[in-house]
């Protein structure tokens, strides 16, 4: 881990987020044990949850083969 602003490498992110689903983990005090912030741990938790999101919404497209909405539910 490279402590300067933003060179925080992917597997150190990774592994900083994977103690938030530890049981009994709380955010405030595993940032603190890592010398972050809680703000740029939950940044870092979130975009993982949407990168997640995003991959979660391609697949279900690629697979069913149809967009996510029907003609039908685009009108208003």
């Amino acid at each position: 881990m490279d402590t300067k602003r933003g060179k925080y490498t992917e597997e150190f992110k990774s592994a900083a987020v994977d103690r938030l689903y530890e049981l009994g983990a709380v955010l405030s005090k595993v940032a603190k044990e890592l010398g972050l912030t809680s703000t740029q741990l939950k940044i870092w938790r979130l975009e993982r949850e949407a990168a997640g999101s995003q991959e979660a919404s391609a697949f279900f497209a690629a697979r069913v083969g149809k967009p996510l909405l029907s003609a039908g539910n685009r009108v208003l």
